[in-house]
């Protein structure tokens, strides 16, 4: 598959196309003195940049560095900004409040769409198949690849056991469990049309994304069990983050090229983040960082 290319959601094409990245004049690219306070990052594919957004929705920095087409986002428990390169084929880590990385993770000739770190510091990038980089690697020593189709997006729970979404042509899309970060993976009983994205929240169970008009977010067990929690959007997301305590979940609406929190299950709104340096239709990752 082309790299310029990473999938269809719900009929709204995710494409990179010939556009480069906004010419419009950047934001700040280091965050300011409130530096421990809880942050949201947007990527844009199109115009190839990160937003920072403080929890109130105020944008307060911009990264551009090295980015192209950046897809999948991540913050670890050191408040590491993680980015799935999808244009370079490599993912980048990013220290909070700076705008160059400090280092390069390389996928190989993959397409990286997503990205977790497990507690043991193993980082797991999903690119049609899942690459493994034990702590301190750049290059992978092993992929996991599911036998129900290509990865889409990858998440860790607190005893190492991964789980990725994955399709085939969606649909079917199916959820996946690599055990202990190991193959073979098992598959869970949780039937969705386009399973996009897949979070851990507190409780260690389950929220699943299915990326379809309109879009759901749902609550399982680990197990693949549903909890009887259950979100619709309303628009079509892409994308989903949590925050603490799992009460509210983070989504990117393609809709409405916005990011959004959302009381979970309720479903009320909470928050927007918005910028229209966004390409139309290509927000695409998101992550929290509680400070």
């Amino acid at each position: 598959m082309s790299p310029w290319v990473i999938g269809a959601v719900a009929g709204v094409a995710i494409l990179a196309a010939s556009e480069g990245p906004s010419s419009a004049r950047p934001l700040q690219t280091t965050l300011r003195s409130d530096a421990r306070k809880a942050v949201v990052y947007i990527s844009d594919q199109i115009r190839s940049f990160v937003d920072v957004f403080d929890l109130s929705g105020t944008r307060i920095g911009r990264i551009t560095a090295d980015l192209s087409y950046p897809s999948g986002l991540f913050v670890d428990a050191e408040h590491n900004l993680w980015v799935a390169n999808l244009g370079d084929r490599d993912v980048l880590k990013f220290k909070r409040g700076k705008a160059t990385p400090i280092g390069t993770y390389y996928s190989g000739n993959s397409n990286p769409t997503g990205v977790t770190m497990c507690p043991d510091g193993t980082l797991y990038v999903a690119a049609g198949y899942i690459a493994v980089f034990p702590r301190g690697h750049h290059h992978p020593t092993r992929m996991l690849t599911s036998q129900y189709g290509n990865i889409t997006s990858v998440t860790c729970d607190a005893a190492g056991n991964v789980f990725a979404t994955a399709t085939v042509f969606s649909p079917p899309g199916y959820v996946v469990e690599f055990a202990g970060g190991h193959e073979p993976d098992t598959l869970l009983p949780i039937n969705l049309e386009n399973p996009n994205d897949v979070k851990i929240d507190a409780a260690g169970n389950l929220l699943v994304l299915d990326a379809v008009t309109p879009s759901t977010v749902g609550e399982y067990t680990e197990a693949g069990q549903p909890t009887g929690k259950s979100l619709s959007i309303g628009n079509v997301w892409v994308q989903i983050a949590i925050l603490p305590p799992g009460n509210s979940v983070f989504g990117v609406d393609v809709s409405d090229s916005a990011g959004e929190l959302v009381s979970f299950p309720r479903g009320r709104l909470e928050q927007s983040y918005t910028d229209s340096g966004f390409a139309s239709t290509q927000p695409y990752g998101i992550a929290y960082d509680p400070g």
